[in-house]
């Protein structure tokens, strides 16, 4: 284990906002470096300071702020917003494109302005024109609108995360 490794495995076990994460991480490395420079191995800082669960355990412990948990718990949930509403608009946008290019068991009615014609006769080759692709409508369009609308939120939730990281 490298002192990156370490300071990671204590990391992703904190409860705290990013930004007071990037600030102890800061003040790990600083920590681990300049005892290295006073001559300690890494396997003898990590015995020193504890395992990684110990020392992000004793953090929650001692850091009892609730808005600070508020904060942390609000960005997690952010990021689990953009990631689950992301996803669904990206299989509902893929769904209806589906069921509109795609649809062998049904063929759509013709709407206004679509014209079919068959040219041809008993002696010779057949021809069949169509004058435009059909609109999309039905379930397809209401796929394709659904997920335009998750897609949205989902940018919004991003916004609102960037905006709660900066700020916290």
């Amino acid at each position: 284990m490298n002192k990156n490794q370490y300071v990671n495995s204590i990391l992703k076990r904190l409860l705290a906002t990013d930004r007071t994460k990037k600030r102890i991480r800061a003040d790990l490395m600083t920590e681990i470096e300049a005892l290295e420079d006073q001559g300690f191995s890494l396997e003898e800082i990590v015995r020193q300071k504890g395992a990684p669960e110990l020392v992000a355990k004793e953090f929650n412990d001692s850091s009892s702020d609730p808005e600070a948990q508020r904060q942390y718990y609000l960005q997690r949930g952010l990021k689990i917003a953009v990631i689950v509403l992301l996803v669904s608009a990206v299989l509902l946008v893929l769904a209806g494109t589906a069921l509109h290019y795609l649809p062998f068991w049904y063929t759509p009615p013709l709407t206004e302005g679509e014209t079919v014609a068959i040219i041809g006769g008993a002696d010779g080759p057949t021809s069949i024109f169509v004058t435009s692709l059909p609109k999309i409508t039905g379930f397809a369009a209401q796929l394709l609108t659904l997920g335009c609308v998750l897609l949205a939120l989902c940018l919004a939730a991003l916004a609102a995360y960037w905006a709660l990281r900066k700020r916290y």
